[in-house]
C-alpha cells in the first residue's frame, strides 16, 4: 500500500517534524507538495470485484500528453523543487499516451513511480525500465493467477539488468484469496519482489466484508507474522491481531489517528487536470491545466479543506475507514 511516509523514504524525526509543521500553519501548508498523484485515467483493463472506483470518474477523458506537458511546466513554475510523481488510475498503462507522458517526467529530471495491475506491464516492461528516475512499481495482486504474476516479475526482472527498480506486490485480502495468504507469501517470498504488503479492505459498507472471515484472517495472520521470510511481509493498516475480527465487525472501529495529512504534502491531479484534496472526495479546489499551483496550493478553499480537518477532525460519513492517516 502506498504512504506517504514510504513513498518519500522521511525518517521518522523529520516525519513528525512536518506533522508539527502541519498544527503550526494549520490550514496552510508552508511546504509545497512532497509527492504529486498523477491519475492518467479512471478507465481499467480489470474487472476487480473488489475496486471502489466511482463509474462517474470513468466518463472523465483520459489525460492527454499535451496537458501532462502544461502540468509539469506548472509544476517547475510553481515549486521550487521537483516532487515524486506517482502514476496512477484507474490503470495507467491504459492510457494511450502512458509511455509518452512517462518519458516526458522522466527526461524533465522527476523520479517517478506507478501503481498497476501489471496486466500491460510486460508491453511497456522495457520503457519503464529504462525510464531515467523511475524507481518504484506496485504491481496489485488483484486474482489467483499467480503464475502470470511471477512471469510478469521474472521477465521484468531480466530486462532491469542494473536492478535499479524496487517492485512491491501489493494484495487486497478479499473473498477470493483470504483463505490462501500463506499460499501467497510461500509463492511470492523467492519471486522478483521486493516486498509484499497484504491489504485490508478499507471500507466496510462495500457488501464483501460480510464475506470475510476475520478468524481465518487472524490465524494466518500470526503464522505469517511468525515466519521468517526473505523479503518485508507487511499489513496494512498495520491492525493487532487481538482487534482484526473488530476490524471486520464493528462498522465503528477506532482508527489510532482522527486526522489525515496528506492535504498538506500530497497533490492530486485528476484526468482533466482538475485538482481534488483527496480521490476520494469531490472537491475540486482548483486545475493544474489552466492555473497557477503555486496559487491553487494555498487558495481558500484548500486552506478551508485542511482547516476543517484540523478543527473537526476527519470526516465519518467520507473519511471513517480510510487506512492512510494512520501514517
Amino acid at each position: 500500500m502506498i504512504t506517504l511516509k514510504r513513498l518519500q523514504n522521511i525518517s521518522s524525526t523529520r516525519f513528525r517534524r512536518m506533522l508539527h509543521v502541519v498544527k503550526v500553519f494549520k490550514g496552510h501548508s508552508p511546504v509545497y507538495p512532497r509527492f504529486v498523484q498523477l491519475l492518467l485515467t479512471y478507465k481499467c483493463n480489470a474487472t476487480c470485484p473488489f475496486c471502489y472506483q466511482d463509474a462517474e470518474k470513468m466518463k472523465i477523458p483520459d489525460m492527454s500528453i499535451s496537458d501532462a506537458q502544461v502540468i509539469e511546466r506548472n509544476i517547475k513554475k510553481s515549486f521550487n523543487f521537483k516532487p515524486r510523481i506517482h502514476f496512477f488510475g484507474g490503470e495507467p498503462t491504459v492510457n494511450a499516451d502512458f509511455v509518452e507522458i512517462l518519458k516526458y517526467f522522466s527526461n524533465s529530471g522527476y523520479k517517478t513511480s506507478m501503481t498497476t495491475n501489471g496486466i500491460n506491464l510486460l508491453k511497456f516492461g522495457r520503457e519503464i525500465v529504462e525510464a531515467e528516475g523511475f524507481k518504484d512499481i506496485h504491481i496489485s495482486l488483484n486474482d489467483l493467477d499467480f503464475d502470470r504474476v511471477l512471469s510478469t516479475l521474472k521477465q521484468i526482472s531480466d530486462i532491469d539488468v542494473n536492478k535499479s527498480l524496487y517492485i512491491t506486490l501489493n494484495c487486497p485480502i478479499t473473498e477470493i484469496n483470504q483463505d490462501k495468504l500463506i499460499d501467497i507469501v510461500e509463492k511470492f517470498e523467492h519471486s522478483k519482489a521486493h516486498c509484499l504488503t497484504f491489504q485490508h479492505r478499507g471500507f466496510i459498507w462495500h457488501n464483501g466484508f460480510t464475506l470475510m472471515d476475520h478468524k481465518l484472517i487472524k490465524d494466518q495472520y500470526e503464522i505469517i507474522r511468525k515466519r521468517k521470510s526473505s523479503i518485508p511481509i507487511l499489513f496494512h493498516p498495520n491492525i493487532k491481531s487481538e482487534n482484526i475480527e473488530a476490524y471486520y465487525t464493528d462498522k465503528k472501529f477506532p482508527y489510532n489517528m482522527n486526522k489525515c495529512y496528506f492535504p498538506w504534502f500530497v497533490l492530486f491531479v485528476q484526468p482533466n487536470g482538475n485538482i481534488i484534496p483527496c480521490d476520494e472526495i469531490n472537491i475540486m479546489v482548483g486545475n493544474a491545466v489552466t492555473e497557477s499551483l503555486k496559487d491553487i496550493w494555498n487558495n481558500s478553499e484548500y486552506v478551508a479543506f485542511r482547516r476543517n480537518i484540523i478543527q473537526n477532525g476527519i470526516s465519518h460519513s467520507i473519511c471513517h475507514r480510510c487506512d492512510h492517516r494512520e501514517y
